[in-house]
């Protein structure tokens, strides 16, 4: 007796299979890697703490002062004459104080220095940089919605 029960799929279906499948991931791949202006901003912020701070440590250790300029019109951070690191594109500095091209701050060998506030925006959320100018610390919070 013989039976006609198919077992498996034709090569005509798995072609059909794959090419949906290659299609639906095609899709998915162009929309490219999502973004989070978001996490960016808060990322520029910490990079920015860290590098006052480092600069803050280099000029107690070096026992000379410490230069940090931050230059608003190149979008770059350069700490003691090195190259200029960039910012991303989505987020933006600029200065507390002054509004000026860029913004240096100074840090002393007894580890007070210059001070200043510089903000990090992205849009929606906001974050103050701040540094004493006595104690050289420097402190980050969160401000609220910058847009409105």
């Amino acid at each position: 007796m013989r039976t006609n029960a198919r077992n498996g799929f034709t090569l005509l279906e798995v072609l059909i299979v794959v090419v949906i499948l290659s299609i639906a991931l095609g899709i998915a791949v162009s929309h490219g890697p999502s973004r989070s202006v978001a996490l960016e901003s808060r990322a520029v912020t910490a990079n920015l703490v860290r590098t006052l701070r480092t600069a803050r440590g280099l000029a107690i250790l070096r026992g000379r002062p410490v230069l940090v300029v931050v230059d608003f019109s190149r979008r770059a951070t350069s700490v003691d004459g090195a190259a200029l690191e960039p910012w991303p594109v989505g987020v933006s500095l600029s200065p507390g104080r002054v509004k000026a091209a860029r913004e240096v701050v100074r840090f002393d060998p007894d580890g007070g220095g210059s001070g200043g506030r510089l903000d990090v925006v992205d849009g929606r959320i906001g974050y103050t940089v701040a540094i004493d100018w006595l104690s050289g610390r420097v402190s980050v919070a969160q401000t609220a919605d910058a847009a409105g």
